[in-house]
């Protein structure tokens, strides 16, 4: 446990040490702010996907209070949103703040949708050695059981997350854009959700490990064939394939990072078994 927690705190500070890098690589580009597809901007587009997919899976996977889980994943977005106004078009604070923020969190549906449904159907994230977290049967008794400190947690979560939200989006900006709500619109969030549920496969997954590098690169194809043919039609494709490339190995370097910390997602009925991949 000490050491899946310390792998934890590891990974955080590295993630916000290249986002911090990738920030001051935009900031300092000539022209600022750079224009599309600037290799800066490609980068802190493909962080900006895979954290987010990141926060999602961990509220969907996650094991500590879900207060928690939903306040770090509101937070991303906001972040992220605001991060993408100022690299992208400072003069334009609130509009691309908020279309940023309706995509990110379309993206966070796609993932959190199909997460929900899987833990549903008894698949679990357990630890090496936590069989008794998928059998346990006090625990579906406590489930519905609120403590006082966790009731407080919920009230400060809701409050600070729509402070949050009310700082990021205009609302204004976002009856404005009906063409967000478009069948087209919806193929590029899909699209990064799919990659972050196939690199969550292919990371803690169990058995069959080139048939879930297959699955993976198939749906990296798919993603960029989707998107630049439905979203982008007339250019741009080599910056989106790499924004997709790039969140993938992103994607895959922090969910293996959970993977030596001893984390596999598993039926339940298979709970008990060693891993054989």
């Amino acid at each position: 446990m000490r050491n899946a927690r310390l792998l934890a705190i590891l990974l955080v500070a590295a993630t916000v040490l290249v986002d911090l890098v990738a920030v001051s690589a935009v900031a300092g580009s000539h022209g600022f702010p750079p224009e599309w597809p600037h290799p800066a901007l490609v980068v802190l587009v493909a962080l900006a996907m895979s954290q987010v997919s990141l926060a999602a899976i961990w509220m969907g996977w996650g094991r500590t209070w879900l207060s928690w889980r939903t306040l770090i994943l509101v937070l991303t977005i906001v972040v992220w949103s605001r991060l993408f106004e100022c690299s992208v078009a400072p003069e334009e604070l609130d509009d691309i703040a908020t279309i940023y923020g309706l995509l990110l969190s379309a993206q966070c549906i796609g993932v959190l949708l199909p997460s929900c449904l899987a833990r549903r159907a008894g698949i679990k994230l357990i630890q090496d050695g936590d069989v008794k977290q998928a059998r346990e049967p006090d625990r579906v008794r406590r489930q519905w059981q609120f403590s006082l400190g966790y009731l407080l947690s919920w009230i400060t979560v809701v409050a600070v997350s729509l402070g949050a939200l009310l700082h990021a989006f205009d609302y204004r900006v976002v009856w404005r854009a009906s063409t967000l709500l478009s069948p087209r619109s919806a193929v590029s969030p899909l699209a990064h959700a799919a990659l972050a549920l196939a690199a969550l496969w292919t990371a803690l997954g169990t058995g069959r490990p080139r048939l879930r590098g297959v699955a993976l690169s198939l749906t990296t194809v798919g993603a960029i064939a989707a998107v630049h043919t439905l979203v982008e039609p007339s250019g741009g494709g080599r910056a989106y394939a790499a924004v997709c490339v790039l969140q993938v190995v992103w994607l895959l370097a922090s969910l293996w990072v959970v993977r030596v910390a001893g984390y596999r997602i598993v039926r339940e009925r298979r709970a008990s078994l060693p891993d054989r991949s």
